[in-house]
């Protein structure tokens, strides 16, 4: 009996919707927000391509690949998790091999390598300044901007980017970037991170690198790019941390418009050694700027300032 009408409009209903289907490796989800997620796996990567639809009927969409294997940390520092694609999840205990010899310590729910002998990468820990680290750390918010200028190895950075804040680290200090990138990585973090000194103009600089205590020097032996903060124009800026063994002024310098447009909350480290000249030129330039400020505590070798915008009325 040949089939009716009906039955074969089905057929060929049917027939093109097994036709648009998506190869085997494919998989297409909606979550709860209506955004389709395409994921396609080959034996070297998983691939995925996010669309979220727009009001106009367009629809926006980012790809993110990655390679194989797929390898994360669990928060606590301790497991490592590596998948091969096409293969089953391998659970053992977490590679912290990055720096050689290390020294893992936990503090505020982060995990942090300590390369042995590494010149003041205990300051990661924040044991040495609780003042300062009150002072910033509550005024981490979610959705704000940190900017830290003189990151080290992430002290603050990644404690901002735990607490929600997007945040841009500068540190020009390559073995201090080294050590910050892995303390991002076996913490599961994503930071703005810029390999560049702060100054009062642009161009190369010469640095004295020695771990927390790196610094601008013209008896540096080690050449590195020079940018201004104003260079970068950030959009937003609420919370400022500059740390940078002497070079505040310079920094401050290259970075009025963003002061006088964003009007961040600042800490800033004064070192003994910059002189009364120095220290002057930087309450004058703050204050031209209408900013108050006092000192949060002092130590051997400076004081942590703290600034806030305080306009005249």
């Amino acid at each position: 009996m040949a089939p009716s009408a009906g039955e074969g409009q089905r057929r060929v209903e049917e027939e093109d919707r097994h036709d648009a289907q998506p190869a085997a490796e494919d998989r297409i989800a909606f979550d709860h927000t209506n955004i389709m997620v395409l994921q396609k796996t080959s034996a070297g990567l998983i691939e995925l391509l996010v669309l979220v639809p727009l009001s106009d009927g367009s629809s926006s969409e980012m790809k993110v690949t990655f390679g194989s294997p797929v390898r994360l940390i669990h928060q606590d520092g301790r497991y490592e998790y590596k998948m091969d694609i096409n293969s089953n999840l391998t659970v053992t205990q977490s590679e912290k091999t990055a720096s050689g010899n290390v020294e893992v310590q936990s503090r505020d729910g982060l995990s942090w390598e300590i390369p042995a002998g590494y010149p003041g990468a205990w300051t990661g820990l924040l044991d040495h300044e609780p003042i300062v680290k009150e002072f910033l750390a509550s005024r981490f918010r979610p959705g704000e901007v940190f900017v830290d200028v003189g990151a080290n190895v992430g002290a603050y950075s990644l404690r901002a980017a735990l607490q929600g804040m997007s945040v841009h680290s500068f540190e020009p200090n390559p073995e201090n970037v080294r050590v910050l990138k892995r303390n991002c990585e076996i913490n599961g973090l994503s930071i703005d991170l810029h390999e560049c000194a702060l100054g009062s103009s642009e161009g190369t600089a010469s640095l004295s690198p020695n771990g927390a205590a790196s610094r601008v020097s013209d008896a540096g032996d080690l050449r590195v790019q020079m940018r201004t903060l104003d260079s970068f124009h950030l959009p937003r800026a609420d919370l400022l941390k500059v740390d940078v063994e002497g070079y505040e002024l310079e920094v401050l310098q290259g970075a009025v418009e963003t002061l006088e447009r964003c009007h961040p909350v600042m800490m800033v480290e004064m070192h003994h050694w910059v002189g009364a000249e120095k220290e002057a030129a930087i309450f004058e330039l703050l204050s031209g700027l209408d900013y108050s400020f006092e000192y949060l505590d002092r130590y051997p070798q400076g004081r942590h300032l703290a600034a806030t915008y305080s306009p005249r009325t």
